[in-house]
């Protein structure tokens, strides 16, 4: 994606000599762009997709850090323990005057309660990372609508010339491409030969040479 064919379009030359007309070669007319926007839509509808896998890939390990049960190699956490204290109350209820039950009680209690300080302080540190993860990607988003925008009004004043943006139009689509890694976007092309952008629920973030502000 980003990166289209270009085919060469001539016309003949036609010369006359008395009252025959004779081709003379060609000339170059326009270079046309190849392209299937069918193709390209739903390479970035697939980008998309992946990018909100991944995503979900990264809040997944996040929580294996937490309940590492649901690691590849299962760990004691959190659903080890809470069943271990049920079990551990069951027990000291079946023999209350049992010294050996409530140590076990009070000792499993003590490793529960060291994850959940250490959950507190690694669901912070998720946290400031999710935020810092955020502010990023708006940043890289802000940047490639604005190269959306800046590639639409080249593309804009070339076609009302007449002429043609191919060189623009593949780095336009490329940060399209991009920008569906990070964010679902719907594309409209327009009759001028640019390019509206919008969100996955309508909000327009490019228009023309006009970008949307984000915040975060």
């Amino acid at each position: 994606p980003g990166l289209a064919s270009t085919a060469p379009i001539s016309i003949s030359i036609m010369g006359s000599s008395g009252r025959v007309q004779m081709g003379t070669g060609v000339q170059l007319y326009t270079i046309e762009r190849a392209r299937d926007e069918f193709l390209e839509t739903q390479i970035r509808q697939e980008l998309a997709m992946l990018g909100q896998q991944t995503a979900m890939e990264s809040a997944v390990n996040s929580m294996k850090t937490l309940f590492l049960e649901l690691n590849a190699i299962p760990g004691e956490g959190f659903i080890t323990y809470i069943d271990r204290m049920f079990a551990d109350f069951t027990a000291l209820a079946a023999a209350p005057s049992s010294g050996a039950a409530r140590q076990t009680v009070v000792d499993d209690a003590k490793t529960m309660a060291g994850l959940l300080n250490g959950a507190s302080r690694l669901i912070r540190d998720l946290k400031a990372q999710f935020n810092t993860r955020v502010e990023g990607n708006i940043a890289k988003i802000s940047g490639l609508l604005a190269q959306v925008a800046t590639a639409n009004k080249t593309i804009i004043q070339a076609t009302a010339g007449g002429g043609t943006a191919n060189i623009t139009m593949d780095s336009l689509d490329s940060a399209l491409s991009e920008l569906s890694r990070l964010i679902k976007i719907d594309t409209v092309k327009m009759t001028d030969g640019s390019v509206m952008v919008l969100t996955g629920n309508s909000r327009v973030l490019v228009q023309g040479d006009r970008v949307a502000q984000l915040a975060t």
